[in-house]
């Protein structure tokens, strides 16, 4: 039981995002340069508006639990982000969970999460669309927590 706790801090801190906040780590290659343009103007600007941030983190190789490492990216690595999300897909793209912290529950709940990949993330997914994918779920999640915090994204 002792040995868990250290594989997760090992595992944290092999995953953990660029300590210049960038809210992408993009392992797998999933985005193309442009979508990456995109994914972080877009989560700026909802940062900006609502304080809240949405990561991405894609890992190189297949995950086995890719809650448990979701949720530890999103409670470690949190600071004083304190409203945020981490969606993990692993680079077999197979394997995807979404961390919500506890005060961003507020604004997206997981089955919300979930109803929005299952329209959006997966069908771009079975067409090989990953990064388009990735794009479109993110800009809905966000634009609902826009919503939720009576304001709009450009």
């Amino acid at each position: 039981m002792r040995l868990l706790p250290i594989l997760l801090l090992f595992v944290v801190s092999l995953f953990g995002f660029a300590p210049d906040g960038d809210p992408i780590d993009d392992r797998a290659y999933f985005l193309s340069e442009k979508e990456r343009l995109t994914y972080r103007q877009f989560t700026e600007e909802l940062r900006n508006k609502t304080g809240f941030s949405l990561y991405l983190y894609t890992a190189a190789s297949r995950i086995s639990n890719v809650k448990l490492l979701a949720d530890s990216l999103c409670r470690d690595e949190m600071g004083n982000d304190t409203l945020r999300a981490v969606i993990l897909i692993d680079s077999s793209a197979h394997s995807r969970y979404i961390s919500i912290s506890p005060a961003a529950s507020r604004f997206v709940s997981e089955n919300v999460a979930e109803r929005l990949a299952q329209k959006y993330l997966l069908p771009e997914f079975r067409k090989d669309r990953f990064g388009h994918g990735i794009l479109v779920f993110a800009a809905e999640l966000s634009k609902n927590v826009a919503r939720l915090h009576d304001v709009k994204l450009a």
